[in-house]
């Protein structure tokens, strides 16, 4: 996938279930294209502190945007050591958001919305071309969302990107197609305790 000048764009709802609202907008109304999305991703938190990561199937009539380098590399980020320990979706967030922070990537701003993904709240992850970002804050905005957005070079997006399909080639190679809901989800008792345990904020990958 070819990245031109991106944002990265980062969405934060009160409710469970703000995040798949508006990627139920932008799919239905198909909308990728007009506001120029590359990939998304929702990260719910339920009530017992549950999370997992929703990504969108085929949109648009055709591959439309899905998880891809940036958005897995900002679920690692958001997420947390926890995630590299648990299923084949953390070894691949874990090693993208271990990418990221080699790039000198260090954004407070994203770091403080991660300790507000409280219980029954939610995230939209996005990226999206730069003429794209007024757009895409309105229609956040507008639903009573806390955004926070940043520009990303091309060669990190790229680069995370190609990082991000040989992942899932070699998981191909083992004769695993994709990702499942099982392996996004993680139970929060397990991602505290995994925070616990790590006590740090370095990402390596397990695979």
């Amino acid at each position: 996938m070819y990245y031109g000048p991106v944002e990265y764009v980062v969405a934060l709802f009160q409710d469970e279930n703000g995040g798949e609202v508006v990627l139920k907008k932008i799919q239905d109304e198909k909308l990728e294209k007009e506001l120029g999305l590359h990939e998304m991703a929702v990260i719910q938190k339920d009530a017992a502190g549950k999370m997992r990561v929703n990504e969108p199937g085929d949109t648009a009539g055709g591959k439309g945007a899905a998880v891809g380098g940036v958005v897995g590399a900002l679920v690692g980020v958001l997420l947390g050591p926890a995630v590299v320990a648990t299923t084949a979706a953390g070894a691949l967030v874990g090693g993208l958001a271990s990418k990221l922070h080699d790039t000198g990537f260090d954004n407070k701003d994203l770091k403080a919305l991660a300790e507000a993904l409280a219980p029954e709240s939610s995230a939209l992850l996005l990226v999206v071309e730069n003429q794209g970002l007024g757009p895409v804050r309105r229609l956040l905005e507008a639903h009573n969302a806390q955004v926070v957005a940043d520009a990303l070079n091309p060669e990190v997006a790229e680069g995370l990107n190609a990082e991000y399909i040989a992942f899932m080639e070699k998981l191909k190679e083992r004769g695993i197609d994709g990702l499942t809901a099982k392996d996004w989800g993680m139970a929060g008792d397990q991602v505290d305790e995994a925070k616990r345990q790590a006590g740090t904020n370095t990402y390596r990958p397990v695979m």
